[in-house]
């Protein structure tokens, strides 16, 4: 039976949704997610020769960078969803993230930040005024936030990435101190 293109887009918006298409046609159901699992350091990422990758194998100093900051993105936008979907239950979930900022105490932020040098008090009370909007927001958000984990509200699967350490062979290089130890500092130098 040939295949029609319609059915091969099907196909493959059914695999790109998670979604299964058994053969004893039962109805579709969507996998259960994995809870903990994502971006380990034993993750595959793909096959060469018969042999898996890992993101481990890849790692360098850089990926490390970007996976922490991925993991900063993935947990402020965590945080913003289910203070948004707790917000919906009450519970002061959603309530009092916003204050208005009186001038006494842009006056001495501007003061204490030394602002004279980009510009009048008056040119920059709203640039000000807007930053410790922000600030309070951000706080409140992250006060709701802890709440909600401590009261079992949401649960995160999150986890930092394990620290990028290298490993490097000392041959028969010169060592002070045990060659066993745990952690070593390594000298490079050119004595050209």
């Amino acid at each position: 039976m040939p295949r029609h293109p319609m059915w091969t887009l099907l196909l493959m918006a059914l695999v790109a949704a998670g979604l299964s298409l058994p053969f004893n046609g039962a109805p579709l159901a969507k996998e259960s997610p994995a809870r903990g699992q994502g971006l380990s350091d034993d993750t595959v990422v793909a096959t060469i020769d018969g042999k898996d990758i890992t993101i481990g194998d890849l790692a360098d100093r850089k990926i490390y960078e970007l996976r922490k900051d991925l993991h900063q993105a993935l947990l402020g936008k965590l945080t913003e969803r289910s203070i948004a979907l707790l917000s919906k239950r009450g519970e002061g979930f959603g309530d009092n993230f916003e204050r208005e900022i009186p001038e006494a105490e842009l006056r001495l932020f501007y003061e204490r930040n030394q602002l004279r040098s980009r510009g009048s008090f008056q040119s920059m009370a709203p640039r000000i005024r807007s930053y410790l909007k922000k600030q309070y927001r951000q706080r409140k958000i992250s006060e709701a936030f802890r709440r909600a984990k401590l009261s079992g509200l949401v649960k995160v699967y999150l986890s930092l990435p394990k620290e990028f350490l290298v490993s490097l062979s000392i041959g028969d290089s010169y060592v002070s101190g045990n060659p066993k130890a745990r952690v070593m500092f390594m000298e490079f130098t050119d004595y050209q």
